[in-house]
């Protein structure tokens, strides 16, 4: 039978596993809205030239 110490792995490593694709998650998120911004400035400076 399984032991309780396997199960204690398999959680740890999919609690791992989740986390760090939230963390990419956020990093993309991030990234996507710095670039938005800069996009909008951007946007904004055109019809001053």
């Amino acid at each position: 039978m399984f032991s309780k110490h396997f199960f204690t792995m398999i959680y740890r490593n999919l609690i791992k596993q989740i986390l760090e694709f939230s963390n990419v998650v956020k990093r993309w998120f991030l990234i996507r809205t710095l670039y938005n911004v800069l996009s909008f400035f951007d946007f904004i400076k055109v019809p001053l030239y």
